[in-house]
């Protein structure tokens, strides 16, 4: 697969990379990054018996990434089909076609979503993750969600909402890490 999106890279910049290894890295921005992302989103968000740590971050930015592209069929992949979300104390939503409503459905035009995650956390053993993370959907909230996954997609987020128009570093502080 790391040939294959090397031999992509060198095809759509036109020169050989010098250095592959560092922009394998997770941590080096770039294309190569991103042609990686795109081969594997089909894999990402699959039916699977259980996820590691490093799978729940990849669903969670295939999510947000499917969100951001508008593609709200996609995003809602990386759910199961009776998925509940709920941000308390509000009534919760259930099921994928509810959650499609809620994210804006057939709109031609639905609301631009821009979502920054700050930390990942997971369990693997109970395959429950909590997410702390900024969006942009109609009004800006500084937020953070408990995930529980079923064989591998989301069957519960539950979330809490602050609403801060305020930039990440000067909402959290003294207390960033």
């Amino acid at each position: 697969m790391r040939s294959f999106a090397i031999t992509l890279f060198i095809v759509f910049v036109g020169f050989p990379l010098a250095r592959p290894a560092a922009l394998l890295s997770p941590n080096v921005p770039g294309h190569l990054e991103f042609i990686q992302t795109k081969q594997s989103e089909q894999l990402v968000c699959r039916k699977r018996d259980s996820v590691s740590p490093a799978d729940f971050e990849a669903i969670m930015k295939a999510y947000s990434d499917a969100r951001q592209a508008g593609d709200i069929k996609k995003a809602l992949d990386c759910f199961t089909e009776d998925a509940i979300l709920s941000s308390p104390p509000a009534p919760a939503h259930q099921g994928r076609e509810t959650l499609f409503q809620l994210f804006g459905g057939d709109r031609k035009d639905p609301v631009p979503v821009k979502i920054q995650w700050h930390h990942f956390v997971f369990d693997p053993k109970d395959q429950i993750g909590a997410v702390e993370f900024t969006i942009q959907y109609h009004l800006q909230t500084h937020s953070v969600a408990f995930i529980k996954l079923s064989h591998g997609l989301i069957s519960n987020w539950r979330q809490y909402d602050v609403a801060n128009g305020m930039e990440w570093y000067r909402f959290v502080g003294d207390n960033s890490f």
